[in-house]
């Protein structure tokens, strides 16, 4: 839970510093499976790389949809509220597209995939904050 909090307040402190959201993770991103990284133990931060290079890539970071309702639950912040809130507005309708999509980034582009891990993530974050 400790580390937990540290990657919250560090994503929050980025939106403060910056007005961009950041709900880091792995996933699906534009041209293939990506990690971003808060850290990385060469000190870098706030990093992206392919799932087999770790060569940096120049995209916008994805605001993850499962990270971002998982904040949620955890925390239950302003930043928290408003992060969902923005993946909310520009992700499709979950009800039309068989669930939520993996994220979005800041500039309104979103990714098409729906996976089974984001939308059961999402539904263990909302039995978490209902159930604590």
């Amino acid at each position: 839970m400790t580390l937990s909090k540290q990657v919250y307040l560090a994503s929050e402190a980025y939106y403060n510093s910056t007005g961009n959201y950041v709900a880091f993770s792995e996933g699906n991103g534009p041209g293939g499976f990506i990690y971003e990284w808060v850290v990385l133990p060469n000190g870098d931060t706030w990093k992206i790389t392919g799932a087999t290079s770790n060569v940096y890539l120049p995209i916008a970071p994805i605001i993850y949809t499962k990270i971002a309702f998982s904040f949620l639950a955890l925390y239950n912040t302003t930043y928290a509220q408003n992060m969902v809130v923005y993946l909310e507005q520009t992700l499709p309708n979950p009800c039309l597209t068989s669930g939520y999509s993996d994220g979005a980034d800041n500039n309104g582009n979103w990714i098409s995939s729906v996976g089974s891990d984001t939308n059961s993530l999402i539904l263990d974050a909302g039995l978490y904050a209902t159930q604590k």
